[in-house]
């Protein structure tokens, strides 16, 4: 069975992306990206852009939103400092496939494409090192979806306050808050209504798990919270 500690592994498994690379590695992207700024409420990258580099957070917070065909928009991940960004169209020369929004002002590193392209896709030892990120994510993707079938609601949003908590490139750390973060946000990305998630939250608070405020979701028990993802509530 899949369980959120096997998903906590495969997070792990590309933990500190930037510093679990050689030391010349590191080096040579230091010299070759450049610290960018972006304000509050600024979008980096825009879903459908074509990909011109690589980010790293400095500095603050963002979000990652999908934008559906209808117009709706959907919280995908929230990229935190020592998290980096644009991966997946890096790696293919494509678009990219979500935006990314600054929720507060923040400091990145921008790697351009033709230094990623200098630096790792010369050598396939070095593409194994770019790619590993993305694998992690695809990897933690595709257990999510085939156990996704099956999960009740409340686990589908306990998951998703998981997800949002814990970024795929960075250490396990167990309590976190999110900022800038709506029920309504919630209720798209688990295919509830706000009513029931709202109903759900509560829950959760009066278990103590979560305490819950204007735009800010404090998790205060990670491993109940876990506990109701892995395999809902108890009975009775």
């Amino acid at each position: 069975m899949f369980t959120m500690a096997r998903l906590s592994n495969l997070r792990n498994s590309s933990t500190r992306w930037f510093d679990a690379l050689p030391e010349k590695v590191r080096d040579e992207i230091e010299a070759s990206s450049t610290v960018v700024k972006a304000s509050e409420g600024q979008v980096v990258v825009r879903q459908g852009d074509d990909v011109r580099g690589l980010y790293g957070v400095v500095t603050g917070e963002l979000q990652a939103i999908g934008t559906t065909t209808t117009g709706q928009d959907a919280l995908i991940a929230i990229h935190r400092p020592s998290d980096w960004f644009g991966f997946l169209a890096c790696a293919d020369r494509g678009e990219y496939v979500v935006s990314v929004v600054a929720t507060t002002d923040c400091d990145l590193r921008f790697l351009a494409m033709p230094a990623i392209e200098r630096i790792f896709f010369q050598d396939p030892g070095m593409m194994r090192l770019f790619y590993a990120p993305q694998i992690a994510v695809n990897r933690a993707t595709m257990h999510y979806l085939t156990e996704h079938l099956s999960y009740s609601p409340i686990q589908r949003l306990a998951n998703r306050l998981l997800d949002l908590a814990l970024s795929p490139y960075n250490e396990y750390i167990p309590i976190r808050t999110l900022h800038a973060v709506t029920q309504e946000q919630l209720a798209f990305s688990t295919l509830h209504s706000r009513q029931w998630t709202n109903r759900m939250l509560k829950q959760m608070s009066d278990m103590g798990l979560i305490n819950v405020s204007r735009r800010t979701i404090e998790i205060l028990d990670i491993e109940g919270l876990e506990k109701i993802a892995d395999v809902g509530l108890p009975e009775g």
